[in-house]
């Protein structure tokens, strides 16, 4: 049987190591949320016409509501780029964009009225991984495709 002990100063200095590590991973992490909500908070381009609708139904809610109540022709507020926030987590960071609509600007429910105009969520994060070393690259997509999100 082999056996190896680490006592002493070596293990303090291991444990240093360790703890560097870690505080290194969780700013490379904290970096990689910043560039991801950097690349989400630019504004789409412009829309183009004959508007691309998802529906028939989705078209007449909009004339019927007045543009879901913000006029014809709607204006932007910025409210869809402003809400993308990162935050540092325990062990990481998070990005998110609070709004219950914005699955359908730049998420996995994206209308066709966003699209090709809106950067998607998962493009804007594969792009900022692709920056980061390979195995922690690969932890991460795991991560992410836990959390339902398609990866290539």
């Amino acid at each position: 049987m082999f056996q190896i002990k680490i006592t002493g100063s070596m293990r303090s200095g291991l444990m240093g190591l360790f703890g560097k590590m870690k505080k290194t991973l969780e700013y490379s992490l904290w970096l990689a949320a910043l560039n991801i909500r950097d690349e989400m908070q630019e504004p789409g381009k412009p829309i183009s016409y004959p508007v691309q609708w998802d529906s028939t139904k989705q078209r007449k809610a909009f004339f019927a509501t007045d543009g879901f109540g913000r006029g014809i022709p709607t204006k932007r507020s910025g409210q869809a780029v402003g809400a993308w926030k990162a935050i540092r987590i325990q062990d990481g960071a998070e990005v998110s964009n609070p709004l219950s609509h914005i699955m359908f600007i730049s998420g996995k429910r994206q209308s066709r009225i966003h699209r090709g105009r809106w950067k998607l969520f998962h493009i804007a994060i594969e792009s900022v991984l692709r920056s980061l070393p390979k195995s922690l690259r690969d932890r991460l997509i795991v991560t992410i495709q836990e959390q339902g999100f398609e990866t290539r």
